[in-house]
């Protein structure tokens, strides 16, 4: 049986962990927890956020994190980090996101923001399934 708390993770480290290809096994509206690690940017999926908001059950929680792009470039036009180093994260990723990107998609799929923010180039964002 699977967990209603699940991580969804571009690699399987625990048991708790499920790949995309383990994500569309699993029932419609089955999760009440779903925590995506870095998947928005790494999936060949261009459409990889509606299959997971389809997995959640109404008043259920998704949360996202990974690594905001918009702040990758502030942090290389500010010179607080090297453009090698940004380079070797567009070269990659399949997709760049951003906290205002990411917003604007979830609100799209109906889901209500309860926490955004980014810290360290990394953005964080908790909606729920209404």
């Amino acid at each position: 049986m699977i967990s209603k708390n699940i991580n969804l993770v571009v690699n399987k480290r625990n048991e708790n962990d499920l790949s995309e290809q383990d994500l569309v096994l699993a029932p419609d509206s089955y999760f009440t927890s779903i925590f995506v690690s870095d998947v928005l940017e790494f999936s060949e999926n261009n459409d990889v956020l509606a299959s997971v908001v389809q997995k959640i059950r109404k008043n259920g929680v998704l949360i996202l994190s990974g690594i905001d792009g918009l702040e990758v470039c502030r942090k290389v036009f500010f010179g607080e980090s090297a453009i090698e180093e940004a380079s070797g994260f567009f070269g990659r990723c399949k997709r760049i996101n951003s906290i205002t990107s990411i917003r604007t998609l979830l609100e799209s799929k109906g889901l209500q923001i309860k926490f955004a923010g980014v810290d360290n180039g990394r953005y964080l964002v908790e909606a729920q399934k209404v």
